[in-house]
């Protein structure tokens, strides 16, 4: 009889550790696919903020700024560079 009930007793805790291993199992899966849905989101917001930041700082932008403070552009005939002669 005792060893029927140690039996029994082992074969209960074995479907409840089987039972508790599945149900972390599954928290751990959800809690997985939330995070990844997380990343995605993040990534596609730092995508947005790149593009963004492409527009605000790209060439055409410069240029309307550049105009809107009435500047124009030069000829590059017309530049003239200066060199820093050291006379040492």
């Amino acid at each position: 009889m005792k060893k029927l009930l140690s039996i029994i007793i082992a074969v209960g805790v074995f479907f409840f550790i089987l039972s508790a291993l599945r149900i972390q199992k599954e928290k751990s899966g959800q809690r997985i696919a939330v995070l990844m849905e997380d990343i995605a989101f993040k990534e596609a917001r730092n995508q947005y903020i790149a593009y963004q930041v492409g527009i605000y700082t790209g060439p055409q932008a410069v240029i309307d700024k550049a105009r809107g403070q009435g500047l124009v552009f030069s000829e590059p005939t017309k530049v003239i560079i200066l060199e820093v002669r050291n006379e040492h």
